[in-house]
């Protein structure tokens, strides 16, 4: 993946939210519905309401592009180096 995309960010936003709970993997939880949570972040990114909003994603996007392009941490070299010798 070369940029950020909105479905990246609901895909991770689930995972985020299902790793802190102490749920058991199904597609509701306690009441909350995890489809329903992905697709609330997919119509965030994709039904806009105007060039306000707009703007506010493009940014929003972009800030995210920024972050997953941040140097590497020295652990990450690490990691890196030993996938490649496996």
């Amino acid at each position: 993946m070369k940029t950020v995309t909105p479905r990246a960010i609901a895909y991770a936003g689930v995972h985020v939210h299902f790793s802190l709970s102490n749920a058991e993997w199904k597609n509701e939880s306690e009441g909350y519905g995890y489809s329903e949570f992905y697709n609330y972040i997919i119509d965030f990114f994709e039904v806009t309401t105007g060039p306000v909003a707009e703007k506010r994603i493009k940014d929003l996007l972009t800030w995210w592009n920024n972050c997953s392009s941040m140097p590497k941490l020295p652990f990450q070299y690490e990691v890196e180096r030993t996938m490649k010798a496996a």
